[in-house]
């Protein structure tokens, strides 16, 4: 059964819509009107629907995924899109409301916290000098989106924000803040002229080695990458058998395409 979306014409005059580009124009009106949406707000999406839908790369999808988180106008955990804003433009009747609190008990309880616009604390309290592999969202410190920190360059940011938004857990303040500055500064070492392209690179090679794409690995070796969580403190501690692996298993510099045509190749 079809679902009408109405789209008021000031979209395209929304202050934050002017500053998008086509491509994340596009992306955003999607995620606003596609057949999975409902009246809460928050819905279950996969990344490769994205994709199919629109026509764009998954990692193009993440990456303007994880502009909308860090510019707060929705949340994407765990296959999961939350709008902050489409209560509000719903209207106020008591049967639509209704809905809207029925449908929100059915959705992660953080989520229909985020759209509600509540501070959600997550319980219980869990200890923060690990990342927790079983849930790792769930602890009193941690947030959507990776804390902006004085004096880092804004790729920092732009990676920390990939993370979240592939899933990846980002606890405040502990290893996963001490695990970026420590790729930024491998990064800067093996590659001083392009630092910033290589670890870009990096991520989109270890996003594909921890999926198990990467080919020629034996089986135990792929097995155990893929039980690895996303998270810069993991690729840290292992970085330099990732760079290895992927130097190994791409013949052109680290970069996104290199490794997308090393996950074609591991699939055939």
């Amino acid at each position: 059964m079809s679902k009408q979306r109405l789209v008021d014409t000031f979209f395209w005059d929304d202050t934050y819509v002017t500053t998008l580009d086509p491509s994340e124009k596009l992306l955003f009106l999607y995620l606003l009107t596609n057949p999975l949406t409902n009246i809460c707000g928050v819905y279950e999406i996969t990344t490769k629907r994205m994709s199919t839908d629109t026509g764009f790369e998954r990692e193009t999808v993440e990456r303007m995924l994880a502009r909308f988180q860090r510019d707060d106008r929705l949340r994407y955990e765990n296959g999961w899109v939350a709008l902050r804003n489409w209560i509000k433009h719903q209207t106020g009747s008591p049967q639509v409301q209704t809905g809207i609190e029925r449908q929100l008990a059915a959705v992660p309880e953080a989520l229909a916290a985020y759209v509600q616009g509540i501070r959600y604390t997550y319980d219980p309290p869990l200890n923060l000098t690990k990342p927790n592999l079983t849930k790792p969202n769930l602890t009193q410190e941690a947030v959507a989106t990776a804390p902006a920190r004085k004096g880092r360059d804004p790729l920092w940011k732009e990676l920390a924000d990939l993370t979240v938004a592939r899933g990846g857990p980002w606890a405040r303040g502990v290893v996963e803040v001490k695990g970026m500055d420590g790729l930024f500064a491998y990064a800067k070492k093996v590659e001083p002229a392009t630092w910033e392209e290589w670890l870009r690179g990096l991520f989109e090679g270890v996003w594909l080695l921890f999926q198990g794409k990467i080919l020629g690995l034996s089986k135990n070796d792929q097995a155990w990458w893929t039980l690895r969580p996303y998270t810069p403190s993991v690729i840290h501690a292992n970085i330099k058998a990732i760079h290895l692996i992927l130097n190994k298993k791409s013949a052109a510099p680290i970069d996104a395409d290199a490794y997308a045509r090393a996950a074609l190749e591991a699939v055939k």
